[in-house]
């Protein structure tokens, strides 16, 4: 079994993230079949599943606006308004989105 890619852990992130109580158990096998034809570990990280917040946030607020375009002008606004205690978070969150941008090939 082989760790899963970025795009298969979004996947079994956002998959995850359409359970409700009447659905999760059809869900659950989907992720696990999922895995198991793909050989891959289906659990995510607590720092996979921030990642994956921070990204679909930031897509959020995106809207329609071009990625780099709004990745350029969100960059320095959130950095001067991220404090001490959140620079890292802000700035760690920006970087997986500039690598998930990337990894799209924009």
């Amino acid at each position: 079994m082989r760790q899963a890619t970025e795009p298969e852990k979004y996947f079994i992130y956002k998959t995850r993230q359409l359970m409700t109580d009447s659905n999760k158990a059809k869900l659950e096998g989907v992720i696990k079949a999922f895995g198991l034809t793909h050989d891959i570990d289906t659990e995510l990280t607590e720092n996979d599943s921030v990642k994956f917040e921070a990204i679909d946030t930031l897509e959020a607020m995106r809207g329609d606006t071009e990625p780099k375009a709004f990745l350029e002008s969100i960059t320095m606004d959130a950095m001067k308004a991220a404090g001490t205690e959140n620079f890292q978070t802000v700035r760690r969150s920006l970087n997986y989105y500039r690598n998930w941008l990337s990894a799209k090939q924009i």
